[in-house]
């Protein structure tokens, strides 16, 4: 029986009011590695962002893993920046279709922000140009699809039951699992305006949920819950029709400065403020790994300390939320009943948008309690994010402690695995 140790390092990037969350998983004495990315923007002052991405750059080459919570600019103004000049293996984005992404549009006062507009109006077309090297889009949701915790998943794997070669070269090799769509489905189709514009065959639906496993290590599970302003969301329909019809345009065009005064009316007269969807994503070691905390021991003899390793059951899961909004009874219910298995194993909370109080569950049990850490990701001196009742509430109601991020405080954490096999890597 061989044992190994791997790390996982994640990290907060210190960007101010926004999210830029990077986690690296790395074998001990190898050059194998598997990097991950949740989100990258800001609304902070832009020098903070670009410093943390020109640190990303020289320590990382390749993105195995890229996900989009949302479209809000303030999750995805730096992900261009990001992946330019930067290999990504897989592009994660929710199934936000075309009117949700033109009501977001409309909230802008900046029409001039044109490559956040063009990720608005095309998504598919903006990520699948030449400027960029993605190998995979992945869309998650959408209509149809299931939210329920029987979605197809992989059995969990036992490290010691699985024989190696002498032949494997990539540990960290990731395993997609879901259910697909098919790309011509015209529900498929409504995320994307453009659909000749790019690749088919670099372009994945996945409407009942998705998991990615990065080697046998390492295991991703997402949750895409849907906007609950379904019936807007058709009444704007109904009305950007008659709008686009009346002048003969397309849906795209609708995206342009042309249309922009009368389409924000139209936005006006459905929505104060729009409830969108997000990616929600757990990752975690796969249970039957074990975590290696070190105890500093003073040799009193040789006069010098030692490093002695303790097994421990902590958890390593960590639960990132998005923007997603919890403040009414049925979707926390949804997305606790989702990761019910999981939940136990969170340590690493992030507050959903940022720590507003308008997007938090206040009623207790809530069943997002019992976490080591909850961390919210804004500007220095914010007065909304995170809201003093949201900071009150989880010192008074929950187990853990809270973490501020902002310009120039980041949050990091190393976690060392042990795991134990047979065979070879």
């Amino acid at each position: 029986m061989i044992s190994k140790y791997f790390t996982a390092d994640q990290r907060f990037h210190p960007v101010g009011q926004g999210l830029f969350y990077s986690m690296n998983l790395n074998l001990s004495s190898d050059d194998d590695d598997f990097n991950f990315v949740y989100d990258c923007g800001t609304l902070s002052v832009r020098q903070y962002l670009e410093e943390q991405i020109r640190d990303f750059h020289i320590y990382h080459h390749v993105i195995h893993l890229l996900v989009v919570s949302h479209f809000d600019e303030d999750h995805v103004n730096g992900i261009a920046d990001l992946i330019r000049n930067i290999k990504v293996k897989t592009l994660v984005l929710p199934y936000v279709d075309w009117k949700e992404r033109l009501a977001i549009a409309m909230a802008l006062t900046d029409s001039e922000k044109k490559e956040y507009l063009a990720i608005l109006s095309d998504p598919l077309t903006f990520f699948s140009s030449d400027q960029f090297d993605i190998d995979e889009i992945l869309i998650v949701g959408g209509p149809g699809g299931s939210t329920s915790t029987e979605q197809e998943r992989p059995v969990p794997i036992t490290p010691q039951s699985i024989e190696f070669n002498k032949e494997i070269n990539d540990p960290f090799k990731s395993t997609t699992y879901g259910t697909e769509a098919d790309l011509r489905d015209s529900k498929s189709l409504n995320f994307a305006l453009q659909p000749g514009q790019y690749p088919n065959k670099k372009i994945k639906f996945f409407p009942d949920g998705l998991k990615v496993v990065a080697g046998i290590f390492w295991e991703f599970q997402f949750y895409n819950q849907e906007s609950t302003d379904a019936i807007k969301i058709k009444r704007l329909e109904k009305s950007l029709t008659a709008y686009m019809t009346k002048k003969k345009v397309t849906e795209l065009e609708l995206f342009k400065d042309d249309h922009r005064e009368e389409v924000r009316k139209i936005y006006r007269s459905v929505y104060s403020n729009l409830n969108q969807t997000s990616i929600v994503l757990y990752h975690g070691a796969i249970q039957e790994h074990q975590v290696v905390q070190y105890s500093h021991v003073f040799n009193p003899e040789s006069g010098s300390w030692s490093n002695t390793e303790v097994l421990s059951n902590e958890r390593t899961g960590t639960l990132l939320s998005g923007d997603l909004k919890i403040s009414s009874i049925k979707p926390l219910n949804k997305l606790v009943s989702h990761f019910s298995r999981f939940l136990p194993l969170v340590s690493i909370f992030s507050l959903p948008h940022h720590g507003a109080a308008a997007n938090w569950q206040f009623s207790h049990p809530n069943g997002l309690e019992n976490f080591e850490l909850y961390v919210s990701s804004a500007r220095i001196n914010s007065r909304h994010h995170p809201s003093k009742q949201v900071v009150k509430d989880v010192y008074i109601n929950c187990k853990g402690d809270m973490c501020l991020v902002n310009e120039v405080e980041k949050f990091e954490l190393e976690t060392i695995l042990k795991i134990k096999f047979n065979g070879f890597l």
